[in-house]
């Protein structure tokens, strides 16, 4: 039940929170590929390696993938890329009852110190426009910008990008906005890490290095 879940959320928020010590650690964004970003096999666990080494990784909620489908829609249709199908009440209508589990989900847990609530996509979309136009939306798309500029404006400096090699969507759209992105977050680390079979854990964890350093 709803309710139930709710409750056990709102008793884990505070058992984190009980836990938490008092000393400030350093965070370290992680952006990229949906699969690579949230599968330890697949990066090679270097989540979990950020935290063994006293860093906080920050990973975007899943949702903000799901929940882009609304600023997509509104951009192809602005930019005469697709016709309007479904009645934009429809679609606000769906967007705010989404809205509506996602902040009751976030009070649950609210005394909880880090959290990051969710954005709408819409205001995602208007810090990647500065970047990338939002009809990039293959793979993950202007999503990676806006992340990038998330994180900027939320003070995370150090930011790791997961992407498998070869992917245009993560790969090829990352490192295509790094001048822009640097040039309207000059304080921004960022670095690129490729996944491929090849792609040897010394050297992961060696540039990583540079970025916790």
């Amino acid at each position: 039940k709803p309710e139930e879940f709710l409750c056990l959320a709102s008793s884990a928020a505070k058992d984190f929170t009980s836990a938490l010590g008092k000393k400030d650690v350093p965070k370290v964004g992680v952006v990229g590929e949906i699969y690579v970003k949230y599968n330890d096999f697949a990066h090679k666990n270097v989540v979990k390696w950020l935290v063994s080494q006293g860093v906080e990784p920050v990973l975007p909620a899943i949702t903000n993938f799901f929940i882009s489908f609304f600023a997509n829609t509104e951009a192809r249709i602005k930019d005469n890329i697709h016709d309007r199908k479904t009645p934009k009440f429809v679609l606000d209508f769906a967007e705010r009852y989404i809205f509506e589990i996602i902040r009751k989900m976030e009070d649950a847990i609210s005394q909880f110190p880090d959290i990051m609530p969710i954005e709408s996509p819409h205001k995602e979309a208007k810090k990647a426009s500065r970047i990338i136009n939002t009809n990039s939306q293959f793979g993950e798309g202007w999503g990676i910008a806006g992340e990038f500029a998330r994180f900027a404006e939320e003070g995370i400096n150090n930011v790791v990008s997961l992407q498998p090699f070869g992917c245009i969507a993560n790969q090829i759209v990352s490192k295509g906005i790094e001048k822009r992105t640097k040039e309207l977050y000059p304080d921004l680390n960022m670095l690129f890490l490729d996944f491929d079979n090849g792609m040897s854990d010394v050297n992961i964890y060696n540039r990583l290095h540079f970025i916790i350093g």
